[in-house]
């Protein structure tokens, strides 16, 4: 994967461009930009080419998922189990999310967030830790 900067601008190779529009719900102008996103997000806080859970945690920052579900969500990304995100992983990620995924898709992902040992089954304890997190989350919100 041959990726750098360009004239100032961050430039992805058409090769994986090519693959990531026939993996993912993006167009290749959509790729482009989420390269440009991808690029300060993984130079925030490690100037690398992969995004850590810190970069990560720091990105989500704004948004009102807990820590956990920001940590469960990074694991999903990270099919590599590499404990970092590439590209390709970052945009397929985003994809099974985006507007243009299908239903099943988002269900299999959303899965996956609460199926916290991997094991394709939801049990008693992970149901138990999943609405004790958003327990604790209400009492913290004021509900």
């Amino acid at each position: 994967k041959k990726m750098g900067q360009s004239g100032g601008k961050y430039v992805v190779d058409q090769s994986e461009i090519d693959y990531l529009v026939g993996h993912t719900n993006f167009t290749e102008t959509q790729i482009r930009k989420l390269y440009g996103r991808f690029k300060e997000i993984s130079l925030s806080i490690t100037p690398d080419d992969a995004i850590q859970l810190s970069e990560f945690q720091a990105a989500l920052q704004h948004s009102k998922l807990e820590s956990i579900f920001v940590f469960r969500l990074f694991r999903i990304f990270d099919t590599d189990n590499s404990g970092e995100l590439d590209f390709r992983e970052f945009c397929i990620g985003l994809s099974k999310f985006s507007n243009k995924a299908s239903f099943s898709e988002k269900i299999k992902s959303s899965f996956r967030i609460y199926d916290i040992d991997n094991n394709g089954f939801i049990e008693k304890s992970e149901l138990f830790e999943v609405l004790k997190w958003s327990l604790e989350r209400c009492r913290k919100n004021g509900g």
